[in-house]
């Protein structure tokens, strides 16, 4: 059996919508749109506080475990933090 290639599992992530960046030599994460998984140092894009928030309300938004106001109150929420962007 032969040996994964090196970045398999970022290829993986990358197949399923994460954004990859690659480490400059002036020492910045850079996105790229298409990585050539060469031997430079990658990563999956963390995700900012911001981003996870959103996330986190977008569950709570659509959970059907709270009532439909409560629901509302969540999506109204969104609404506001996405006009801002």
């Amino acid at each position: 059996m032969s040996k994964p290639h090196k970045h398999c599992e970022l290829i993986k992530a990358w197949a399923d919508g994460a954004t990859i960046q690659c480490l400059g030599i002036n020492g910045v994460w850079n996105d790229l749109a298409n990585p050539g998984w060469d031997n430079s140092a990658y990563r999956i894009k963390p995700q900012s506080k911001l981003d996870v928030a959103i996330e986190a309300l977008e569950k709570f938004a659509n959970h059907p475990c709270f009532s439909p106001v409560t629901s509302e109150v969540a999506k109204s929420t969104l609404r506001e933090i996405r006009s801002m962007e």
